[in-house]
């Protein structure tokens, strides 16, 4: 076992509906964390309401049928709890950190949020409205606004291609009836996961999370399934401009399922090429002058994974920066990546887990996550020796398959053009 998860011990039991309960204990500290993770996110929408999820999900801690927001930020302030919802292109859900003493009234609280949101409506139009401040700022973001650009440009119909924020037309079309009736149709138990690392005993952990969320009695209707969809065949390129010095480019390609171990070669080698010791900083920042940030990372999804690349640069370097981009991503596909430079990687990738791994609210998480990706919440333990088993062979082969350099996608955030009176 890893010394980052060493008497972890995590068990898993089925909770009503069929819901998964992951129990943990850790008697490091007085604490208690919740990860509360569920199927059901953009990869679900629909184009003409997209960040219908995003938007429920801000409205959990907006008032339920039984308290409006002031009371529960009174409630959870006076607990010590910290709690968070969150969307992602695959899940919903949302995490907890409370003193362990008070995690009965705070599990309590986190189940009326997750199941009982009033969605009064004073409250859900002062969170559209900062919501589409969000969309507006993601937008002025340029890494952030190009690779958005890019994923839209990858992907011709599936929903990985819209933003989590939404736009702003689908945001200002949501109304009441569509986030109650979304809300409804999310938190089913059979696509549902509650894990908790904390310092009591874990059968105590695994009633209390039956009984906060015994509600949950039955299983929902499906979410809409998304179709598949291949890589395309040539390179697209979406472009949007803004006021800015720079240029931002961002390249996206389709990657293995997680968690395969294609899927663990390309994390690998997404840390050989980013990082201020990687590939791309190191040739195309600080030996050629092309760009000012760079940067690589492979994001796990329930059907493709994300691999993605950004780079700033100047407007008279854009296209040289661009060919450059991919002239070391076809030299990973074509050279092996040596074992000197995989030992470096692999040193550096345990050593953040390890790190990471230190927080009750990072082992919770991932132990929720694992489990629902299917990888199994026994994957936490066994992630290190995964990645010491990735070979440069299994990197070059996976950079062969996975990087298709005839077809990806390409966003581009370009400055205004000069206007004739400034020329």
């Amino acid at each position: 076992m890893s010394p980052s998860c060493r008497g972890l011990s995590p068990r898993m039991h089925l909770g009503p509906g069929g819901l998964r309960i992951v129990v943990a204990e850790n008697h490091a500290t007085p604490i208690t964390a919740v990860a509360v993770y569920c199927l059901g996110g953009v990869r679900n929408e629909r184009r003409e309401l997209s960040g219908i999820t995003h938007l429920a999900q801000r409205m959990l801690l907006k008032g339920t049928r039984r308290r409006d927001a002031e009371d529960l930020a009174e409630e959870l302030e006076f607990l010590g709890a910290r709690y968070a919802p969150f969307t992602s292109k695959d899940l919903v859900g949302a995490t907890l950190s409370v003193l362990s003493r008070n995690l009965p009234r705070a599990l309590d609280l986190l189940a009326e949020c997750i199941l009982e949101p009033a969605f009064l409506p004073e409250e859900l139009e002062r969170e559209r409205r900062l919501v589409l401040t969000e969309i507006r700022r993601r937008q002025d973001d340029g890494f952030a606004y190009a690779m958005d650009l890019s994923e839209a440009a990858l992907y011709r119909r599936h929903p990985y291609r819209l933003p989590v924020a939404g736009t702003q037309a689908s945001v200002r079309r949501l109304e009441r009836k569509h986030l109650i009736r979304w809300h409804g149709r999310l938190y089913s138990p059979d696509r549902m996961v509650v894990a908790v690392v904390g310092d009591l005993r874990a059968s105590q952990m695994r009633d209390l999370v039956a009984e906060a969320f015994a509600p949950l009695d039955r299983p929902l209707p499906g979410l809409p399934e998304p179709e598949p969809e291949e890589p395309p065949e040539t390179p697209r390129l979406r472009c949007r401009r803004r006021a800015r010095q720079h240029v931002a480019l961002a390249l996206s390609f389709m990657g293995p399922p997680f968690p395969s171990p294609e899927f663990l070669a390309l994390d690998v080698l997404a840390q050989v090429l980013a990082g201020m010791s990687g590939r791309l900083f190191t040739e195309l920042r600080d030996r050629r002058g092309l760009g000012y940030a760079v940067g690589a990372g492979l994001e796990p999804r329930r059907d493709r994974a994300h691999f993605g690349f950004h780079l700033g640069t100047s407007l008279e370097h854009r296209q040289v920066a661009l060919q450059g981009l991919l002239e070391e991503l076809r030299r990973v596909r074509e050279v092996p990546v040596s074992r000197q430079e995989l030992a470096k990687v692999r040193r550096h990738l345990l050593g953040l887990f390890a790190i990471a791994m230190q927080r009750k609210a990072v082992q919770a998480s991932r132990l929720a996550f694992f489990e629902l990706m299917g990888a199994g919440h026994g994957f936490l333990e066994g992630y290190p020796e995964a990645i010491r088993r990735v070979t440069p062979e299994a990197m070059l082969s996976a950079a062969q398959t996975h990087l298709r350099l005839e077809g990806y996608g390409c966003g581009q955030v370009l400055p205004h053009a000069p206007s004739r009176s400034s020329r």
